[in-house]
C-alpha cells in the first residue's frame, strides 16, 4: 500500500510538471504574440495620411525585410554592409538605448537593455519575422535555469543524431541534404549549431554545403537559404559559388527580391563570385517588384557589376533599368546610369544603332528636358543621329521610342529655340528648326515665328523667306497653321530694308494666295515707305486709294508716309503735303507731331510758297498742342502707351523746322519776292509763336483763369496702328 501511494505522488508531481511546461510553451508560442509585418509601404501610408510614421518596437524590427533594414538603418547613420540578423540585433540596441534615455532608471534602477535579452536575441535571425531556430540555443538554457531556480533538477539529453554526438548529427545532416529533405537538414543543422556552440567550436563546411544543396531549386526555400549563407559567412567558410549563385536565381524567380539581395550581399562580402545571371536575374527580380522604389537599387547593381566585378551588362539591361528610372521619376539616376554605359565600354554615338542602345538614349532625352538640360539632351540626340541604321535616321527612330520621349525632344528643340531668340543667335534657330524637321518633330507656329522673326530681326531677308515658304508649304500640307498677315508684313518689311524687291513681291503674293487678300494696314504702310524713300508719291497716293477701295482704313502712320513722299520729292511738295493733312481730317484721322514736323520738312523748299504753307500749318499745330494740354489728355495714364503716336505737343525737332523756315522766310524778302515788314506781320508770327510754345506756359495760364480740362478730339480717335 505505501508502495502505490508513492506511485501516485509521483504521477501527480509529474502531471503537474507536463502542465506547468506546457502553460510556460504556450505563453511563449508566436500565437500569442502575433508579430507586426511592418513593411516599407504600410509605414509610407502613415506619412501619405498626415499621420506620424509609426515608432520602430521589436515586432515592427522582426517584420522588416531586407531593403527596409537597409534603409533604417542607414537613416540612423550605421554601416549597411551587415547581415540581415547583425541589422536586427543593431536597430533593436538603438530601440533600447533610446527608450532608456526617454524613460530614465525608475524604480528598480536597471538598465532596460538586461531585461528579457536571452529571450529577444533569440527571435532576431527570423526572416519576416520568423525564427528559423538556428541561433536560438540560448532560450533552452534560460529555462533550464529557471527550473533550477525553483529547486526542480533538469536534465537534458540528446540523441546522437539530435545534438548529442557532433559526428553523428553532422552525419544526420549530409544524409538529409543528399536525400533532399531540407526541412529535416534545417532541423539537424541546427542541433548541430547549438552542439558546436556549446563546445565552443564551428559548424563544418559540409553541413551548410549539405543543407544549401538541399534547398537548391526549392521554391519555399529562399528565406532559410539566405540565412544559412549568413551563417556560413560569419562562420569564416568559403560560399559555394555555384550553389549559391542557383540559390539567388531561384530566389528572383519567385521574386523574393529581399532574399536575393541578400544573398548577393553575403556573397560580395565573402568575396564569392557572383555571375553574370545572377545579376541579371536580380535586376530583372528588381524591375518586376512595383512594391518597392527599385530604381536606385538597381543602379548600385549595375555600379557593382561593372566596378566591382568587372562584367560587362547588355544594353537591354540599361534599358531596362532607364525605363524604371523614368517610371519611378529619378531622373538624376539616370545620369549616373549614362555614365555606368560609358565606363562599361559602350560608345554614345554608336549604341544607337541597336534599339535597345536607343531606349537608353531615349530615357536619358527624358531625363534632359525633366531637369532642364538642353545641351546634354540635344547631344544624345546627335549621338542617336550617328549611330548606322540606314535607311532610317538613328535620332528620328529614337524620338519615336515612346510618347514621352517624342514630346521630351519636341520640348527640348523648343527651348533651345527660345535659348537661341534670347542670344540673338540666327543661325542656331535655323539650325534647330531644320533638325526639327529631319527628326519628325512638328514645330508649331510659335516655334516658326521666332525663328523667322529671330532672322527678321537680324536683317536676312533671304533666310526668312525661305522660312516662311517652308511654313507655308507645312501650311498646305496640314501639319501647321497658316502664317498671320503680321508674319508675311515682317518678311516684307525686311526685305524692303535690304532691298530685295524681287522677294518683297513674291512674300506679297504668296499673302494673296494664303489669306485671298492684298493684306492689312502694315502691309500697306510698308508699301508706302518704300515709296516714300524714293520721293514717289504719286505712287503713295495710289496706294490710299487703294486701301480705301479695299477697305482698310489707312491710319495716321498711313497719312504721315504719304506726307513724307512728298517732303523726299525732288523738289519738295509742300502743297500736297497739306491737301494730305486735309483729307485725313475729313476721314476722322488726326495728326500728330511726326505729320506736323512731315509737313514741315517738306515746306524746306526755298520758295515763299512754302513758308506760306508752313505758317498755316504751324497755326494749325499750335492750336492743337495747346487743345491737348487744357484736355490734360498729357496727365491720362491710359495714353501713356499710344501717346507717340496721338499727342502734338512740339518736340525739339519741330522747334529746328521752325527756325528753319523763319531763316526761308528772311531769303524770301531778301530776293524781294515779299515785303518784309509784312512778312513779320503775317508768315512770321506763328513761327515764332511755335518756338516761343512752352507747355508749362500753357498750364499756368490755365491756373490765372481757373479753366477746368475741356474735351479734346484726339482722345476720340481711331486705332493706332
Amino acid at each position: 500500500k505505501g508502495q502505490v501511494l508513492g506511485v501516485l505522488v509521483q504521477m501527480r508531481v509529474l502531471l503537474l510538471f507536463c502542465h506547468v511546461s506546457l502553460a510556460i510553451c504556450f505563453l511563449k508560442s508566436p500565437m500569442r504574440r502575433p508579430r507586426s509585418r511592418m513593411t516599407y509601404e504600410n509605414r509610407n501610408l502613415h506619412c501619405l495620411a498626415g499621420e506620424a510614421e509609426p515608432a520602430l518596437s521589436m515586432d515592427v524590427i522582426k517584420g522588416l525585410g531586407y531593403r527596409d533594414l537597409v534603409r533604417e538603418v542607414k537613416a540612423r547613420g550605421y554601416d549597411d554592409t551587415r547581415d540581415t540578423v547583425e541589422m536586427r540585433r543593431l536597430l533593436s540596441q538603438n530601440m533600447k538605448t533610446a527608450t532608456s534615455n526617454t524613460l530614465g532608471d525608475e524604480s528598480t534602477g536597471q538598465h532596460p537593455i538586461g531585461h528579457n535579452e536571452g529571450h529577444n536575441e533569440g527571435h532576431n535571425d527570423g526572416s519576416n519575422g520568423h525564427n528559423d531556430g538556428l541561433d536560438a540555443h540560448k532560450s533552452t538554457a534560460n529555462n533550464s535555469d529557471k527550473w533550477k531556480a525553483a529547486g526542480i533538477a533538469v536534465e537534458v539529453n540528446r540523441s546522437p543524431a539530435s545534438g548529442g554526438d557532433l559526428d553523428a548529427t553532422l552525419e544526420a545532416v549530409i544524409e538529409a541534404g543528399e536525400a533532399g529533405k531540407w526541412k529535416q537538414a534545417l532541423r539537424k543543422l541546427k542541433q548541430l549549431s547549438k552542439a558546436h556552440e556549446l563546445q565552443g567550436s564551428k559548424v563544418p563546411p559540409s553541413a551548410f554545403k549539405a543543407t544549401l544543396k538541399s534547398l537548391d531549386n526549392e521554391k519555399r526555400g529562399s528565406e532559410p537559404a539566405r540565412r544559412v549563407m549568413e551563417l556560413m559567412s560569419s562562420n569564416g567558410h568559403q560560399l559555394p559559388s555555384e550553389l549559391c549563385n542557383s540559390l539567388a536565381d531561384t530566389a528572383c524567380f519567385v521574386n523574393n527580391v529581399d532574399a536575393a539581395l541578400a544573398m548577393v550581399e553575403t556573397m560580395s562580402r565573402s568575396n564569392t563570385e557572383v555571375t553574370q545571371e545572377t545579376y541579371t536575374s536580380l535586376l530583372e527580380a528588381l524591375i518586376r517588384d512595383e512594391t518597392y522604389p527599385s530604381a536606385e537599387e538597381a543602379t548600385l547593381i549595375l555600379r557593382a557589376m561593372i566596378v566591382d566585378s568587372d562584367l560587362t551588362p547588355s544594353l537591354s539591361l540599361f534599358a531596362k533599368v532607364g525605363n524604371l528610372c523614368v517610371k519611378e521619376g529619378n531622373f538624376e539616376g539616370i545620369f549616373q546610369l549614362l555614365s555606368l554605359v560609358k565606363a562599361s565600354g559602350y560608345e554614345l554615338d554608336t549604341i544607337g544603332s541597336a534599339e535597345s542602345g536607343r531606349a537608353v538614349l531615349a530615357a536619358g532625352i527624358i531625363a534632359a528636358e525633366k531637369l532642364n538640360n538642353v545641351p546634354l539632351g540635344l547631344r544624345l540626340l546627335t549621338a542617336a543621329e550617328k549611330a548606322d541604321v540606314s535607311p532610317s535616321r538613328g535620332d528620328t527612330l529614337t524620338c519615336q521610342i515612346s510618347k514621352e520621349t517624342f514630346l521630351a525632344a519636341l520640348v527640348l528643340h523648343s527651348k533651345a529655340i527660345q535659348n537661341a531668340e534670347d542670344e540673338n543667335n540666327w543661325k542656331l534657330g535655323v539650325k534647330i528648326l531644320e533638325l526639327m524637321s529631319a527628326r519628325s518633330l512638328r514645330p508649331n507656329a510659335k516655334t516658326w515665328n521666332t525663328v523667322l522673326s529671330l532672322c527678321a530681326k537680324n536683317e536676312k531677308s533671304r533666310k526668312a523667306t525661305a522660312i516662311l515658304f517652308d511654313w507655308i508649304k507645312k501650311y498646305e500640307d496640314g501639319e501647321v497653321e497658316a502664317p498671320s498677315i503680321r508674319v508675311f508684313n515682317y518678311c516684307v518689311n525686311v526685305c524692303e530694308v535690304c532691298g530685295e524687291t524681287e522677294l518683297t513681291l513674291a512674300v506679297l503674293e504668296k499673302m494673296k494666295s494664303v489669306h485671298k487678300t492684298e493684306g492689312n494696314v502694315i502691309t500697306f504702310n510698308i508699301a508706302l515707305k518704300r515709296l516714300a524713300k524714293e520721293g514717289n508719291w504719286g505712287g503713295c497716293e495710289g496706294i490710299i486709294i487703294g486701301m480705301l477701295k479695299s477697305q482698310i482704313e489707312p491710319s495716321v502712320v498711313s497719312y504721315t508716309t504719304a506726307i513724307g513722299a512728298c517732303a523726299s520729292a525732288n523738289p519738295p511738295n509742300p502743297r500736297m503735303a497739306a491737301e494730305w493733312m486735309r483729307r485725313m481730317r475729313i476721314r476722322s484721322v488726326y495728326p500728330n507731331f511726326h505729320t506736323y514736323n512731315s509737313i514741315l520738312s517738306a515746306c524746306l523748299d526755298d520758295s515763299l510758297e512754302g513758308c506760306i504753307v508752313a505758317s498755316e500749318v504751324v497755326a494749325k499745330f499750335v492750336e492743337d498742342a495747346e487743345a491737348e494740354i487744357r484736355s490734360c489728355a498729357l496727365e491720362d495714364p491710359e495714353n501713356e502707351k499710344d501717346k507717340d503716336y496721338v499727342t502734338t505737343v512740339p518736340d525739339k525737332y519741330s522747334l529746328q523746322l521752325a527756325y528753319a523756315l523763319i531763316k526761308q522766310l528772311r531769303m524770301c524778302w531778301r530776293r524781294g519776292d515779299i515785303d518784309m515788314e509784312e512778312a513779320k506781320k503775317t508768315i512770321r508770327v506763328p513761327l515764332l509763336k511755335l518756338i516761343d510754345f512752352s507747355v508749362e506756359n500753357v498750364k499756368e495760364d490755365m491756373s490765372e483763369n481757373n479753366e477746368e480740362c475741356l474735351e479734346w478730339h484726339h482722345l476720340k480717335k481711331r486705332e493706332v496702328v
